[in-house]
């Protein structure tokens, strides 16, 4: 798993965690809220921005690796 995340750039990275979230989050907002129990469409909420969240905390990581191996350079 580390390894595949060493090779991602921060753009991808960005896009996953960015498709990811958004997909938890537009389904708790799009699908009909009466259909939902309201517990079911927080969590989701919840899902979605913890997602968003830790995709930033890997884009920032990314950008500082490649500070470092630019730096190195």
């Amino acid at each position: 798993m580390y390894h595949a995340v060493e090779k991602l750039s921060a753009e991808q990275a960005a896009a996953a965690g960015g498709i990811g979230s958004g997909v938890s989050i537009a389904a708790a907002v799009a699908i009909d809220p009466v259909a939902w129990v309201p517990w079911l469409q927080i969590a989701t909420l919840i899902v979605g921005f913890v997602t968003g969240l830790g995709s930033l905390a890997l884009v920032v990581m990314k950008l500082m690796q490649q500070r470092r191996a630019m730096r190195e350079d």
